[in-house]
């Protein structure tokens, strides 16, 4: 799935991110985020941050777009 699919796909709706904070936060184990998705897009000024992601107003960087899943 390219980026631009999972914006269209995704974006305003409620998602869960699994492994979320994994890489995007100095805490260890798998967390997984659920909200709506606000923003998914690379960030313009910190390339190395990969895909980021907000649901609500958690901030996530270096997600990967298959742990993306709809929540019904």
């Amino acid at each position: 799935m390219t980026l631009k699919e999972a914006q269209e796909k995704f974006l305003g709706k409620r998602v869960t991110i699994k492994d979320a904070l994994g890489k995007s936060t100095t805490l260890r184990g798998e967390f997984d985020v659920t909200g709506v998705l606000t923003f998914l897009d690379n960030h313009q000024l910190f390339k190395s941050w990969g895909i980021c992601a907000t649901i609500g107003r958690t901030p996530m960087q270096n997600i990967n777009l298959d742990n993306i899943t709809l929540e019904e």
